[in-house]
């Protein structure tokens, strides 16, 4: 499957490690991309605060992982029909927390399938949104970066080379 039709999938995987960059993403209109920079996320408070700040999460955003889960599971300020989430600089990412990683890759991965399966909550209904998390990594660090995401737990997730 290509790339820019993986975007456009409810089904998983939702999680993509994209090794080789020479492959370009294909954003349409009604696509929000979210660029995430992964060499500001190497704590706690970097990782809160650019997923804060580029997600436009709201003032009352808690800066701890409740509070992450709930933002990324609503985002009824922004207004698309998919959301990409593209992390660069994966291995920078939470680089010495590995407990917190899993903690971020599990919530990233059940905030796309509830996205995909559509949601009810009272009066807020949202249908089936495609959610697609992608993490850009080097080459050099492909076995390292796949080890850590495998300790994880994950289940689905694909590698793009």
């Amino acid at each position: 499957m290509r790339i820019d039709n993986k975007i456009k999938s409810l089904t998983p995987p939702f999680i993509h490690l994209l090794f080789n960059h020479s492959k370009h993403l294909r954003i349409e209109e009604n696509i929000q991309l979210i660029s995430i920079d992964g060499s500001k996320c190497m704590d706690m408070n970097g990782l809160f605060s650019e997923f804060s700040k580029k997600m436009n999460f709201p003032d009352y955003f808690g800066g701890n992982w409740n509070a992450f889960d709930e933002c990324i599971n609503d985002l009824s300020w922004l207004t698309s029909e998919q959301y990409v989430i593209l992390i660069s600089k994966t291995d920078k990412l939470l680089v010495n927390d590995n407990e917190n990683f899993e903690v971020l890759i599990n919530i990233l991965s059940d905030t796309c399938m509830e996205w995909a399966e559509g949601r009810e909550y009272g009066e807020l209904i949202t249908f089936p949104t495609p959610v697609h998390v992608f993490f850009c990594c080097i080459d050099n660090k492909e076995k390292h970066i796949i080890e850590r995401f495998k300790s994880t737990g994950i289940i689905e997730f694909d590698i793009i080379k």
